[in-house]
């Protein structure tokens, strides 16, 4: 549906570094005076597919303001409804044009990267112009603008990391639809301009749609993916484990129920103890698991909390082991950390979810291993925490962990004898590196920043 706009006035949109302009012909009236001069409208969701046929959305928080035209007018938010009226302009012309902050969205999920992996694939191709659109993470635009770069912005919007195209903004459309045309880039019409006097002009709409949302489940109620009914879970389970001091830490996850559900993604947020275990940097292996076949994405940046995305264009086939997940340890001899599922989302929450969580205890090392440990410290003997501490051998073999809320680092498994260079890397402050030399089973080594 195309809006009406006033003769004579003209859209314009940037998109991929080039300009398109369209010049509208529908006439709007205007009637009254300045004064009593109104332009209202609605706004909805253009890919919302879920549906058949799909229930119009309309979206709230939307900001409509004019960006040229004295006085200025706006900005209005939109409500549940999506609806908007601006009031208070002058005798001359206005361009309107509607915005909305980009940002972390649970519409945005490993579904959807899975989603355009099908597209790419060819399994599953893209039924719209829209939804093309929203797939085409990376701005490429043209007749074929989709391709695997575009699934890997999603996953790793889906996880938390920065560096994901333009995954999670919003994009507003006078007439609906971005351009069928194959041209490069597509283009669209974000704004209209009208010529003054402002009269009463109603049925000004616009379309919107939310780059990464290939699936079209945006909910402009909460965001939130369906909940799905208890008999279609599918269980997960953490093991608890005792493992050795000092050495890598394998964590198998299993799932049950996971067969023949058409599961091409999942996403999970898992918590643990970093004083006791920290991720490897590479921390997901599925060579060997039922997850062979998908591509992982994963985000330890924060202590403590490593999130994980998983995604690809063929289901899961059977259950068994889901994943392995690599660890170090780094926790003293008894120390326990919690292996705790904070959210885990399979597809876009269907199927539903059980989650048991586990655990890992440390026992003891070695006899003949050594460990060295101490603190991150100011010139005021305060401690740092968040830093990377680096290891290396005379071999040049490097390990890091980073150290906790009160500068404390640990290095574990090493040999008697031996020589390592202890560095750090700090965003605030600088450390010399120093080499130690390993004479006894435990060597504390202090560190203050220069």
């Amino acid at each position: 549906m195309t809006p009406p706009v006033p003769r004579n006035s003209t859209t314009t949109a940037t998109c991929g570094g080039a300009t398109a302009t369209a010049t509208a012909t529908a006439t709007a009236t205007a009637t009254g005076t300045p004064s009593g001069a109104s332009i209202s409208g609605t706004i909805t969701y253009g890919n919302p597919i879920t549906a058949s046929p799909p229930a119009p959305r309309f979206i709230k928080n939307v900001s409509v303001a004019s960006t040229s035209g004295t006085p200025a007018v706006g900005p209005i938010i939109t409500g549940t409804p999506g609806t908007y009226t601006l009031t208070g302009f002058g005798a001359g012309g206005y361009t309107i044009k509607p915005t909305k902050p980009s940002g972390p969205n649970a519409a945005v999920s490993s579904g959807d990267a899975a989603r355009v992996a099908q597209a790419v694939a060819g399994t599953v191709p893209l039924v719209s112009q829209n939804q093309r659109f929203t797939a085409d993470t990376t701005g490429n635009g043209g007749a074929n603008p989709v391709s695997s770069q575009d699934a890997a912005f999603i996953a790793r919007f889906a996880a938390g990391l920065s560096g994901s195209g333009r995954t999670g903004q919003w994009f507003f459309f006078v007439t609906g639809a971005p351009s069928p045309l194959p041209t490069v880039p597509q283009t669209y019409n974000d704004n209209r301009t009208y010529t003054g006097p402002i009269g009463t002009l109603t049925g000004q709409d616009y379309v919107a749609l939310l780059i990464g949302d290939v699936t079209g489940n945006y909910n402009p109620a909460s965001h939130a993916r369906p909940a799905p009914g208890p008999e279609k879970s599918t269980s997960v389970t953490a093991p608890k484990l005792v493992t050795p001091a000092d050495s890598e830490v394998i964590i198998p996850v299993s799932v049950t129920g996971a067969a023949d559900k058409e599961i091409t993604s999942y996403e999970f947020d898992l918590r643990y103890d970093p004083a006791v275990i920290q991720p490897q940097e590479n921390p997901v292996e599925v060579t060997g698991t039922v997850s062979r076949g998908l591509l992982a994405v994963a985000n330890p940046n924060e202590p403590g909390l490593l999130r994980v995305v998983l995604y690809g264009a063929y289901s899961i086939d059977k259950n068994g082991l889901l994943l392995n997940l690599k660890f170090n340890a780094v926790g003293a001899s008894g120390s326990v950390s919690p292996l705790t599922f904070e959210r885990m989302v399979f597809n876009e929450g269907d199927p539903g979810t059980l989650v048991t969580d586990g655990q890992v205890e440390l026992s003891a090392a070695a006899a003949n291993q050594a460990e060295i440990s101490g603190r991150l410290l100011n010139s005021m003997g305060q401690g740092i925490p968040n830093a990377r501490v680096t290891l290396t051998d005379t071999t040049g073999q490097t390990r890091s962990i980073v150290s906790n809320g009160f500068g404390v680092y640990r290095f574990g498994a090493l040999q008697v004898g031996q020589t390592y260079t202890i560095s750090v890397e700090s965003r605030q402050l600088a450390f010399t590196p120093l080499t130690i030399s390993v004479t006894s089973q435990s060597v504390n080594v202090d560190m203050i920043a220069d």
